[in-house]
């Protein structure tokens, strides 16, 4: 299979694995110098790294995810992939330094999958390199500070896709208006007028065509109104929250229909916000 562009073994040997095993695995890889996407979760090594960097230097893709023998050795074989556009470390034991290591001097990499360590990431950079902006697009993270939100928007303006779990240290998501880019949008575990939210979608709103809110606060009909007249273009929404108590309307606010929308995800048991959630899909008196 030496014309094989994309590989994706998951997790392979399900915890089995033996001398012959690597070394099938080893001689395979070498084989394959047109591989682009490469799938190898629990099982991958430094050595099984070191071989596709001294042999695939087309790889664009290298999934690694929850394998723990892949370490800071490895970096500077993965430095020699410079066609990499997404790379998922989530549970190696590459550490903070190593991945900031990589953030530097991979030009194309665009996508680092889940990094609970972020913060630590964007402090590092800070600390010790003086050049950007990045070219990260998506990132998938928790427990960012304001502070660090206002250094990744500096490092990381072509950020296109963000999933942030929500820390008590964020106050403001207004920061993340500053990313012009910004399409996709999952916030999980926040105030939707505590925490800017609606300021930052009367914002940058126009641009998100993505929106997923998790166990977000302060929710009732009004917040779909708000995601209407400031989301036109969205085409996903997905809302997992519990509404707050109705209170009474005289008449109904103005709503925007967004006749882009293709999938819509409501948890609710509540009349009022499924006959607005239908306005909003039909344009007109409801479904």
């Amino acid at each position: 299979m030496t014309g094989l562009e994309t590989l994706n073994l998951g997790s392979c040997s399900g915890g089995w694995r033996t001398t012959e095993y690597d070394k099938c695995l080893l001689d395979g890889i070498r084989a394959m110098k047109n591989l682009k996407s490469l799938c190898l979760c629990f099982d991958s090594t430094d050595v099984i790294v070191q071989v596709v960097g001294e042999n695939c230097s087309n790889i664009h893709s290298l999934d690694l995810t929850s394998s723990r023998s892949v370490t800071d050795r490895c970096i500077p074989y993965l430095m020699k992939c410079k066609n990499l556009q997404e790379l998922q470390l989530h549970r190696t034991s590459v550490t903070v330094v190593g991945l900031s290591q990589l953030l530097m001097d991979l030009p194309k990499l665009q996508d680092i999958g889940r990094c609970d360590e972020f913060g630590r990431v964007i402090d590092y950079l800070c600390d010790n390199y003086h050049s950007g902006p990045l070219g990260l697009k998506r990132i998938q993270t928790r427990d960012l500070s304001t502070e660090s939100l206002k250094l990744f928007v500096e490092m990381f303006p072509k950020v296109e896709y963000i999933s942030l779990f929500h820390d008590m240290q964020i106050s403001d998501l207004t920061v993340l208006s500053s990313l012009d880019n910004l399409k996709e949008l999952k916030l999980l575990s926040c105030a939707f007028y505590g925490d800017y939210l609606k300021q930052l979608l009367e914002v940058r709103g126009n641009n998100i065509t993505s929106l997923h809110l998790e166990h977000v606060e302060e929710m009732d009909f009004r917040v779909l109104i708000d995601i209407s007249q400031y989301c036109p273009k969205l085409k996903s929404l997905c809302v997992n929250a519990e509404y707050g108590s109705r209170r009474a309307i005289k008449t109904m606010p103005n709503y925007r229909a967004v006749p882009s929308l293709q999938n819509l995800s409501l948890k609710s048991v509540d009349s009022l916000v499924i006959y607005i959630a239908s306005l909003i899909i039909s344009g007109g008196d409801g479904l």
